[in-house]
């Protein structure tokens, strides 16, 4: 349990349902995979003005509270064995906030140019694909006391809309602390190998095709009993036809039209409807 929740006596709350899905879908392992190209590398990087250098240790308790609200944040990337499926997100057990969140200071006299320089370094330098693919960057000493935070992240992880929709939720409109904010715990760790997500995913992969092929087997059962159905309608339309044809109201028998027979066969009854 999170430890405002322990010292509050109450159960966590839970996280932000964003980034549910654990695996990727092509497009984004498409994107994951393009990192081998440094011409294809798909980072997306936002750079936001502070008014004030925040506190260091309040900005580290913001950002970890940050990785508890978006389990996404502690997730890595493994592939699976022989590149076989898709890659999948899976809690890092070794997620170290201090490795993620660091800060740096422009000196030297430096401002929004040594600044923005600094971040387009940080924004081509390719991610660690052992580790979550999530930087955060502090920029101290800016001109009039000025901070800036640059936030790197995987286009894999979400594109630009989704990063505005992400942060609105995370962010606050008041400088002080809200002591009553959610306080879900850290995600459990897990330990998951290549061949582990291969394995899983061709187990899912054999159940759905089972479940396909039964699925397919009822509806060819249901087509069959429809066809039977349909002849013995048909048996009964036609021998009530031929009741009906027999004997018409109104007429006799003997009055019924019969076919021209040529002479010499034997006279078998026939009728016309």
């Amino acid at each position: 349990m999170s430890e405002p929740a322990r010292k509050q006596g109450h159960a966590p709350h839970a996280p932000l349902d964003w980034g549910a899905s654990r695996e990727m879908n092509a497009l984004e392992a498409l994107m994951w995979r393009g990192e081998a190209d440094p011409r294809l590398r798909s980072t997306i990087c936002s750079f936001g003005v502070l008014d004030c250098a925040p506190d260091w240790q309040r900005f580290l308790a913001a950002c970890e509270w940050g990785t508890r609200m978006v389990p996404r944040f502690r997730q890595k990337v493994v592939e699976p064995a022989f590149g076989l499926g898709n890659p999948v997100w899976v809690n890092d057990p070794d997620f170290d906030l201090h490795y993620h969140v660091r800060r740096q200071r422009i000196s030297g006299g430096g401002g929004w140019r040594e600044a923005l320089e600094a971040a387009e370094q940080i924004a081509m330098t390719p991610f660690d694909r052992a580790r979550s693919p999530l930087e955060v960057v502090l920029f101290e000493d800016l001109p009039d006391g000025r901070a800036a935070m640059l936030l790197k992240m995987h286009h894999s992880a979400t594109d630009g809309i989704g990063g505005f929709q992400l942060f609105s939720k995370l962010h606050s409109r008041k400088r002080e602390h809200n002591p009553s904010k959610p306080q879900p715990d850290a995600a459990p760790p897990e330990w998951k190998t290549p061949r582990d997500v291969l394995r899983e995913q061709l187990e899912r992969d054999a159940r759905q095709m089972l479940g396909n092929a039964r699925d397919a087997a009822a509806g060819l059962l249901a087509l069959t009993r429809v066809a039977d159905f349909a002849f013995f309608f048909i048996q009964i339309s036609c021998a009530l036809r031929a009741r009906t044809a027999m004997v018409l109201p109104g007429r006799s028998r003997s009055s019924m039209p019969r076919a021209v027979e040529p002479a010499g066969t034997r006279k078998v009854f026939s009728l016309y409807m």
